[in-house]
């Protein structure tokens, strides 16, 4: 029994079921065996197989059984107990302490990372993705299993040898409660018929590059290829990172959404740039070539935003810039370096993973 279509695209789809015989609830990606070849799926089974018994891997496959039609293959994995997302939305342990922040994102970190010399850092038995020229692009607190989700209250020194319930800074009413344990997994169903698919990723986790590409023009058939050359060494997942840091750090999404907006592509440039910044003479190159309307010619401005939504307007016009927001300096060093618009600006992970928010203190 179908009970909702997480997400659907050319090739697959990928369904939230009933499984009637264990009355239990699972996730179950359907991918077309006509428009994408039985070796790349055989291909994505074995490496999500691999993940799923790899020791001390933060990287995780739930894939419990596969099997085919003559039109369709079908995988079927573990519906994720408690996510990010869940986390994010519970007010009783939000904001989340600083610790539990590096932790995390130094776990997403790990789950993708490469060295440059094609080993992995510290981990070595960890699965990542970009090991294996895998790019996840949809990194999003949806796609971020919490281990253990259950909390213990905090307590701090108060004096004279006591210690008193520690209350949360935005209101003094309620007591902290945090994670017992801060062990996340990046959930992956594989990269068969999505990465070269219209609908990748998440709105508010997609790169730049990723929204100008899978939103170009029908006059561009292979979009994958034009992809693989803007992901940049797999940079884009680094952007989605960012994304997700954000969220832990401030509680709220670093965009608003603009999957209703009518122009998507230049509702997200604008978002972008009053967030980031300017866009990089390359960059805007590039994506005038794909988009008409956005940038203007030779000055390079932005399009006035008079056909956007007024919420996306007040957005544009009323949001901080980024190293106005946050006043930690390890902290912004780490969100810059992840989230800067052009993926050949953004520092590899192995690099982001030796500044001074992950090495001041130990994890």
């Amino acid at each position: 029994y179908v009970y909702k279509v997480i997400r659907s695209g050319t090739a697959y789809q990928i369904l939230k079921v009933l499984d009637t015989r264990s009355e239990t609830v699972r996730i179950v990606k359907v991918i077309s065996r006509s428009m994408i070849n039985d070796e790349k799926i055989s291909s994505d089974i074995k490496f999500l197989l691999k993940i799923k018994h790899a020791e001390g891997s933060e990287s995780r496959s739930r894939l419990l059984a596969d099997f085919q039609t003559t039109f369709d293959w079908f995988m079927v994995f573990e519906e994720p107990r408690v996510t990010l997302r869940d986390l994010l939305n519970n007010k009783d342990i939000m904001p989340l302490p600083s610790r539990h922040i590096r932790e995390i994102t130094f776990q997403i970190i790990m789950s993708i990372a490469l060295s440059p010399t094609g080993t992995l850092i510290q981990l070595s038995r960890a699965k990542a993705l970009h090991r294996h020229s895998l790019l996840h692009l949809d990194i999003s607190p949806s796609t971020i299993e919490v281990a253990y989700p259950s909390t213990n209250t905090e307590y701090e020194y108060a004096g004279n040898g006591t210690f008193r319930q520690k209350v949360t800074p935005i209101s003094y009413l309620m007591i902290t409660r945090v994670l017992k344990c801060s062990r996340v997994y990046l959930t992956f169903h594989g990269d068969a018929a999505i990465t070269p698919d219209r609908n990748i990723g998440t709105d508010q986790y997609r790169a730049p590059e990723v929204v100008f590409v899978i939103h170009t023009a029908s006059r561009y058939q292979n979009t994958y290829q034009i992809s693989l050359g803007w992901a940049s060494k797999c940079r884009s997942d680094n952007f989605s990172i960012g994304c997700v840091m954000w969220e832990l750090l401030k509680g709220r999404p670093l965009f608003l959404p603009c999957e209703q907006e009518g122009n998507y592509v230049k509702a997200k440039t604008h978002a972008f740039k009053a967030v980031l910044g300017y866009f990089p003479r390359q960059m805007r190159e590039r994506a005038s070539i794909m988009h008409e309307g956005i940038f203007i010619k030779y000055s390079g401005e932005l399009h006035e935003p008079w056909d956007l939504s007024d919420e996306l307007k007040r957005f544009i016009n009323e949001v901080e810039p980024l190293e106005l927001t946050i006043k930690n300096m390890d902290t912004y060093h780490v969100m810059d370096a992840l989230t800067r618009l052009s993926p050949k600006d953004r520092l590899p992970l192995c690099d982001v993973l030796s500044m001074p928010f992950f090495t001041s203190e130990l994890i």
